[in-house]
């Protein structure tokens, strides 16, 4: 190889190592809001029971009121 191919293959191998870095970066920033977005679900989602406990006040009425809560969470999740 000559020396202008040496160095447009190592400048080749910085450019992708450079966007490898990049994307790696995004990744873990993505990574991070959906684990943010998880543990705000799970946490609406725990408080919606226990206000399903202090509001139901049969078994029936609980689980009437989990299907409302949980479908409105799924709604909001973008699920339904």
């Amino acid at each position: 190889m000559t020396d202008p191919q040496i160095h447009s293959l190592a400048a080749q191998v910085q450019a992708i190592s450079a966007q490898i870095q990049t994307e790696q970066c995004a990744r873990a920033v993505a990574d991070e809001s959906l684990a943010s977005r998880v543990t705000a679900s799970e946490a609406a989602i725990a408080a919606m029971k226990l206000q399903l406990v202090a509001e139901a006040g049969n078994e029936d009425a609980r689980k009437i009121l989990l299907e409302r809560r949980l479908i409105e969470i799924e709604r909001r999740l973008g699920i339904v």
